[in-house]
């Protein structure tokens, strides 16, 4: 099968995996939908585009869109070429590998226009807010300025991913990932991703601290483990992109997984259950206390979080408390072990 397989034209395959895909989940607005062979999904052809859709373009990206071009949507190509460098530092790519990377965009507003004019295929017309397939991006024109570009660079996030490691991963290191570089700051000339907002002006219609919020105070948010055995279909809810987040924050910034975190960014790509297998091997002795210092930092997981010194730390052996003990307390950091 595999031989047949690679032997089969690029398009056929596109066709091919897009039926098995259909058979298996119906495409639902999961990470199964997603074709991540870098030939999955070719550029369209250049030439003229139909009546009502414009067109910027930059270094990585062309960008095709049915909405009036203003000065918001034409500064996009330069917000993604400058997004290269920081997916490139995170995810360890030399620069000079990505030169030729490109991708096409779609900003929708009218989504049957595109389907219309062959810019998406039926197959995957069903998602709600955007959708990654090889080269191609697809966003759906969204309330907020802001929300526009955070989808953009979510579903980049995605392509890059795919670039480098021919697949996702798990649904939690990839979608919580896209939502933690989506999550960004832009000044019309440099861009700050990976970041946590200090209010809701600052990002509308972000509310991922509002969730997280509201869940703990109704004693529904889920554990830390739960999350990491996310399926193909959870992120069908939205609440999955939230909880996503969180763990990936966490897990990149706390000092008991900071640096497993990191190395499991650079290991060979693995099935969704043997890369968690492996989190969860390298992380085995400290994970009763990760549990607990989860749990409490999410009460603390608001507007103006800072991780560098907002996540609890506990000592690794507890000291038996015999006689009165002094303990230094930090001013700027938030919960401290006190022995």
């Amino acid at each position: 099968m595999l031989s047949n397989w690679l032997t089969l034209p690029g398009k056929l395959k596109l066709l091919a995996a897009i039926l098995a895909l259909t058979a298996m989940f119906a495409l639902p607005e999961c990470l199964s939908q997603r074709l991540c062979a870098q030939d999955a999904a070719s550029p369209r052809a250049t030439g003229a585009l139909p009546p009502g859709f414009s067109q910027v373009s930059g270094k990585h990206i062309e960008l095709i869109t049915d909405l009036p071009l203003d000065d918001d949507l034409r500064e996009l190509p330069a917000v993604f070429d400058a997004a290269m460098a920081g997916w490139c530092d995170v995810f360890e790519i030399p620069p000079a590998n990505v030169a030729l990377w490109r991708v096409e965009t779609y900003v929708m507003r009218d989504r049957q226009r595109f389907i219309a004019a062959g810019f998406l295929p039926k197959e995957i017309s069903h998602f709600i807010n955007g959708f990654q397939l090889g080269d191609r991006l697809w966003v759906n024109e969204q309330p907020s300025v802001y929300y526009r570009r955070h989808l953009l660079l979510h579903e980049g996030t995605h392509w890059i991913m795919s670039r480098k490691f021919g697949g996702l991963g798990p649904p939690w290191l990839a979608e919580g990932m896209a939502e933690w570089l989506g999550t960004h700051r832009w000044d019309g000339q440099h861009l700050e991703m990976g970041v946590i907002p200090t209010s809701s002006d600052e990002v509308p219609y972000w509310g991922r601290t509002k969730t997280i919020q509201e869940q703990l105070s109704q004693g529904v948010a889920p554990s830390l483990e739960a999350i990491l055995r996310y399926s193909n279909t959870a992120h069908q809810q939205q609440d999955a992109y939230v909880w996503s987040w969180a763990a990936v924050v966490f897990l990149k910034h706390h000092p008991d997984t900071a640096a497993v975190f990191s190395q499991l960014l650079q290991q060979p790509w693995r099935g969704s259950d043997d890369s968690n297998r492996w989190l969860f091997t390298h992380l085995r002795s400290s994970w009763p206390r990760i549990r607990q210092q989860w749990q409490a930092t999410l009460g603390d997981l608001d507007y103006g979080f800072d991780p560098q010194h907002g996540l609890l730390k506990l000592s690794p052996k507890l000291r038996p408390l015999r006689d009165q003990q002094t303990v230094v307390i930090q001013a700027t950091d938030g919960w401290q072990a006190s022995g």
